[in-house]
């Protein structure tokens, strides 16, 4: 880069590097009695979000793919979807999406941030 500082032009040079990927993808497919039984997800790092085209500052938990005819499917989940909360817990990693989606309720609340967008979503057993 060149700048101009002080009246005079300098050349400065730093390395380029690729996005970070901590934490680690942890690609997992949903399993169980819950809505997002089908949908693929895994920890939204830097590299993964520069990777699928969002924000690289973002973070959480972002749903990869979606098995057709699966719930996640049919309650129109989509690969990009980021998971942010499920029945009031923050959703931060895959693994504690999974520790609270072994809960038996009989409503599910979820926050799903789209295209910038959260959103509720109350679905019923």
């Amino acid at each position: 880069f060149r700048i101009w500082r002080r009246g005079k032009i300098r050349n400065v040079r730093f390395p380029v590097e690729a996005p970070p990927e901590i934490p680690k993808k942890g690609t997992t497919e949903l399993s169980g009695a819950h809505p997002l039984q089908g949908a693929t997800v895994a920890n939204l790092s830097p590299a993964l979000a520069d990777e699928i085209g969002v924000d690289i500052l973002k973070t959480g938990v972002v749903i990869t793919e979606i098995r057709r005819a699966s719930p996640a499917h049919r309650l129109n989940f989509r690969p990009g979807d980021i998971v942010r909360g499920v029945n009031g817990s923050e959703i931060g990693s895959v693994q504690e999406l999974q520790r609270v989606l072994v809960s038996q309720v009989s409503r599910w609340r979820l926050a799903v941030e789209r295209e910038g967008n959260v959103h509720s979503v109350v679905i019923n057993r």
